[in-house]
C-alpha cells in the first residue's frame, strides 16, 4: 500500500508484509534509502530466519506457479 506519510531517508522503519496465502505475516526492520515522491526502498536491516524462510519459500512457490 502507499505510504501516507512517506518516511525520510536512514529512518528505520518496521515493515509488515502480508504473505499471499499464508496464515501469518512478516516482520521486517529496515532502513530506507531512497525516496521520490511516494514510493521510497528500503535495505533490510533485521529480518529473523524463520521470516527469511517464509520470504524465500514464497517466492519460490510463486516462480513455480503454485
Amino acid at each position: 500500500e502507499w505510504a501516507t506519510n512517506p518516511p525520510e531517508v536512514d529512518e528505520k522503519i518496521l515493515l509488515i508484509i502480508e504473505l499471499e496465502g499464508e496464515d501469518t505475516v512478516v516482520e521486517i526492520r529496515a532502513r530506507v534509502v531512497r525516496v521520490e515522491d511516494k514510493d521510497f526502498a528500503v535495505k533490510f536491516i533485521l529480518i529473523e530466519p524463520a521470516a527469511k524462510n517464509m520470504i524465500r519459500n514464497y517466492f519460490f512457490r510463486k516462480s513455480r506457479g503454485k
